[in-house]
Formats: C-alpha cells, sequence, structure tokens
C-alpha cells in the first residue's frame, strides 16, 4: 500500500456496490436509531449534570472526556483505520480475515499500553499545571480505559470493514447509555468530579465484552499456530505501515471536532468550559449524523476506488453528501427554532452565551456535512499519507484560530475558530478530492 497507487487496492473480491441493492437505506435507517439513543443519552448526561450538579462536574467530565477521546485516537495508531479498510478488501478470505484482526488486536493492545502508561505519567508528574486538580486526579482512571477503548477501536473498525452496521450501532448505543448512567451513579452517590474518571473505564469493559461476543464466530484465534508466522509478520508490516500514516489523520479528527474545549481548558476555570459545554453538546450530536453517513459510506468507497468506477463515485457523492446536508439542516433549523421556546418554559442560566454559540457554529456544520461522508476517501483510496496532512492543515487552522480568537472574545472566540474552520475544511478536502483524483475525468460507463 503506497501513497503512489491510490486506486490498486489489491482487494481479494470486489465487494457490493451502488449500482446493486447495496442496503445504504437499510444501514442509514439501523444508525440513524443507534443515534437516536446516542442523543438521547447524551441529552439526559448533559442537561442532567447541568441542573442537578452544576456546570463545574459538567466541565470537569467534559475535560476528562477530550481528553480520553484525543489520547485513544493518538494510541490507537491508525489500526482502526487499517482493520476498516483491509476487512472490506477480504470479505470472502477467511484466512486473511483471521490472520489481520488477530494482529491487530495483538498490535492494539501494545498501543493501548503505551497510552495508559502517557497518561498515568501525564497525571504523576504536571496534569494540574494544565488542567486544575480535578482533571489531573481523573487522570489516572482514565489511564486503564485508554488499553480498552484502543482495543474496542480496533474491533469497531473491523466491524465497519464488515459493513455490520445493525451490530456496530447497537455497541455504539450501549456505549453511551452506560457511560451515562455511570456518570449519575457517581455523582449521585456524592463522590467528588475527579472520580469520573472511573466511568470511561466501567463504560469500555462492557463494550468489549459486547463486541468481543459479536466478533467471535467471525474469527479463528490461533492463526498463527495454524498458518505459521510469516502471515503475521506480514499483517504487522502493511498494520504498522497504513496505521502510522493514516495515524494523524485519526488522531486530528477526534482533534479537530474539540479542541476548541482542550484550549479553553487553559484560559478559563471548570465552571466556564461547562457552560461551553452544554453548548458543544448539541453541535456534537447534530455533528454525529453526517458521521453516521460516512461510517456508511466508508466501506463502500474500498471497490469504488479499486475499480476506478466513476458513476458509482458520482451516486455516491450525490447519495451521501445530499443526505447528510438534509439531516444536519433540518437537525439545525429544529435546535434553533425550538431552543427559544424550550428555555421559556425551563430557565436555563447562561442561555444566550449558549444560543450565540449554536447560531456561530450551527450553519457552517450544514456546509462542512457535505464534506463529512467523504473525509475518509482520501485514506480509503490508499492515500493515509496525504489524508493525514489534509488534517493536519485543517486542525492546525481550528488551533490557531482558537488560540488567537479565544483570549479576547472567550467563548465566542472558541464558536468563531470552529466556525472558521470548518468551512475552511470543507473547502481544502473537495479541493483535495478534485485535484489529486481529477474525478471529473474518471470514466462513465459508455464513455
Amino acid at each position: 500500500m503506497t501513497d503512489r497507487a491510490p486506486f490498486s487496492t489489491g482487494c481479494s473480491t470486489p465487494g457490493p456496490t451502488l449500482a446493486d441493492g447495496d442496503g445504504f437505506t437499510a444501514d442509514t435507517v439501523w444508525n440513524l436509531l443507534s443515534l437516536t439513543a446516542q442523543v438521547a443519552a447524551g441529552a439526559c448526561l448533559t442537561i442532567g449534570v447541568y441542573f442537578m450538579f452544576g456546570s463545574a462536574p459538567l466541565g470537569v467530565f467534559n475535560q476528562l472526556y477530550a481528553i480520553f477521546a484525543i489520547s485513544g485516537q493518538l494510541f490507537v495508531f491508525g489500526l482502526n483505520d487499517s482493520a476498516l479498510k483491509h476487512s472490506a478488501q477480504h470479505l470472502e478470505n477467511r484466512r486473511q480475515s483471521d490472520l489481520m484482526l488477530e494482529t491487530g488486536l495483538r498490535l492494539a493492545a501494545c498501543g493501548g499500553a503505551v497510552g495508559m502508561a502517557a497518561i498515568l505519567a501525564f497525571a504523576a508528574i504536571g496534569g494540574e499545571a494544565l488542567f486544575g486538580e480535578n482533571v489531573r486526579q481523573g487522570l489516572f482512571f482514565v489511564g486503564p480505559a485508554i488499553l480498552l477503548f484502543v482495543v474496542n477501536k480496533a474491533l469497531f473498525g473491523f466491524l465497519n470493514g464488515r459493513r455490520w452496521f445493525g451490530r456496530f450501532a447497537l455497541v455504539q448505543a450501549v456505549r453511551a447509555m452506560v457511560l451515562t448512567a455511570c456518570v449519575f451513579a457517581v455523582l449521585g452517590a456524592g463522590a467528588g468530579p475527579q472520580y469520573l474518571g472511573l466511568c470511561f473505564g466501567v463504560t469500555e469493559a462492557i463494550v468489549l465484552l459486547i463486541n468481543w461476543d459479536l466478533i467471535r464466530d467471525a474469527i479463528r484465534l490461533g492463526a498463527e499456530r495454524r498458518l505459521g508466522a510469516d502471515g503475521f509478520r506480514e499483517w504487522t508490516r502493511t498494520h504498522l505501515s497504513f496505521g502510522m500514516r493514516s495515524m494523524p489523520h485519526g488522531f486530528l479528527s477526534e482533534t479537530f471536532i474539540r479542541v476548541d474545549i482542550v484550549i479553553l481548558m487553559m484560559f478559563v476555570d471548570d465552571a466556564t468550559v461547562g457552560v461551553y459545554s452544554f453548548a458543544a453538546f448539541f453541535i456534537e450530536g447534530i455533528y454525529q449524523l453526517p458521521v453516521v453517513i460516512r461510517n456508511i459510506t466508508n466501506p463502500r468507497l474500498v471497490p469504488v476506488f479499486a475499480t476506478r468506477a466513476g458513476d458509482a463515485f458520482r451516486r455516491l457523492l450525490i447519495r451521501s453528501g445530499g443526505v447528510s446536508v438534509l439531516l444536519t439542516g433540518a437537525a439545525t433549523l429544529a435546535l434553533l427554532v425550538l431552543a427559544p421556546l424550550i428555555e421559556s418554559f425551563v430557565a436555563v442560566p447562561e442561555f444566550d452565551t449558549v444560543y450565540g454559540v449554536l447560531l456561530v457554529v450551527l450553519p457552517a456544520l450544514v456546509f462542512y456535512a457535505f464534506s463529512v461522508p467523504f473525509d475518509y476517501a482520501i485514506l480509503q483510496a490508499g492515500r493515509p499519507g496525504l489524508q493525514s496532512l489534509f488534517m493536519i492543515l485543517a486542525t492546525g487552522l481550528n488551533v490557531i484560530g482558537n488560540l488567537v480568537l479565544i483570549p479576547d472574545y472567550g467563548l465566542s472566540g472558541a464558536a468563531m475558530a470552529t466556525a472558521i474552520a470548518m468551512v475552511g475544511t470543507s473547502l481544502c478536502l473537495w479541493g483535495i478530492l478534485l485535484g489529486t483524483f481529477r474525478i471529473p475525468s474518471w470514466p462513465r460507463t459508455g464513455d
């Protein structure tokens, strides 16, 4: 796999294409049902904690969550992307699928162990100086959760690549509900906000058990004993080569959507972060709509790029991008219209601040939504290095914007920086796709 051969993927099977009845609608429904459950759980968590326990515990939770999600994405070392791509390539090859997944899980466990050690060391040495004592103590609980999270990321990549969207959707919904229940259990028991870090470990342990139960019929462990060590050595090289080139993209894509909260941590107190994170919850909830379409689109990109199927790509482009914009636009309009009505019945402290953030970010998110289903397209075309370069530029724009605007404009500055980054990133992605892959020049059927 090299950056110089974007269309030659070596698929052992061409896989389904958009030309046949490929289940796009059914996959979308499964994932939207899952998203509904996730949003409901997240709403209970965010609104419930905000009104029952105050903005400060909510701020601590969201800081821990941001560090957890970003660190997990870093220490998975792109193995989830490799598992997604190669499980889609080897749908019909049981031998290669066994070798690929077992090798990936071994590497993921090693990466997770490194991540756990790094988080624990950071908490012991200097976490308080950056994030405060509550967050520092919470990181001691987050550290072990990183190990489980990384392994789960690899398994999610496998489920997505196999197009087992029903299973994928189920586990995502369960994860959100378990995490919400754990947060209320900790705070309801009167524990300090630092103990919220425990919630991540409990949640990921349960998710791992469910994931393993769902895929155990799809993999036969002990492939090395049956097939020899050569295959493992080859897959280790393949995973590390592909994963290390895709890792910056995976890490930065997680950072991109949460960098405003991370930088706010450095300038304001926990309570103020909690106010912003109240608005960020709604933004991230709507952002999950185009992410759902991206998850469905990802495995469909592999055969399209393998065959340079111009017609298939155009149909996928219109279908995925159009559905993404429609869903995101409808949700944005509903939220902006209904939020003031809801506030008239339930007094929300700092409502004007929260609504102001939404007014700035959500229109940019609608624009961004058309490109989200395709922000993994360069990766699926076998160009992880270029994909990572793109995300470095996109995240750099967001980071610079936040550092420049937050000191002078506070929460409004964070919102403006995020909106600018979304629009700029979307334009940059389409420039790369159209220029690098010369999509307009791809052959049409009958040309």
